[in-house]
């Protein structure tokens, strides 16, 4: 069976405004992607970070271009990867999308290159200290781990 690769993106309204300090917003746009190979299918989505030049069209062609299922879920100065769509909704449904040879990956590549994540999530927690050198080396990366997990 071929590899199967759909990506769409979407809007959902916010019960009210959600806001922080650097701005409010009252939709959250999603990708989500579905993978299907061999007869196991993944799910991933991620929510694009505008402060960070983060565009929904520019993670869309991320995503397209390496055909991989992950995820990002952003609130306020955490985002969190996940593997699953729709996004989980609760603590069962967050550990049940668990995939733990992925997020060893994740955790192991980034670290051995200078970049760590929380032990205990797949989750990039920005702070007033973090720069923009920071956010950069995270995204280069990011990418080049995807590229190394597609080749």
């Amino acid at each position: 069976m071929a590899r199967v690769i759909s990506v769409e993106a979407e809007r959902f309204p916010i019960a009210g405004t959600f806001t922080i300090s650097r701005g409010s917003k009252t939709e959250a746009e999603v990708i989500t992607v579905t993978i299907g190979d061999n007869g196991h299918i993944g799910r991933g989505e991620c929510v694009p970070y505008k402060r960070y030049g983060e565009t929904m069209e520019g993670v869309q062609a991320a995503i397209d271009a390496h055909g991989l299922p992950w995820s990002i879920i952003q609130l306020g100065a955490r985002c969190e990867y996940r593997f699953t769509s729709p996004p989980p909704r609760t603590g069962s449904a967050s550990a049940a999308a668990g995939d733990h040879e992925l997020e060893d990956y994740l955790h192991v590549y980034l670290a051995n290159r200078g970049a760590l994540i929380t032990p205990f999530h797949n989750m990039a927690l920005m702070c007033p200290a973090t720069t923009d050198a920071d956010i950069d080396l995270h995204t280069e990366l990011f990418t080049a781990g995807l590229s190394d997990l597609h080749s």
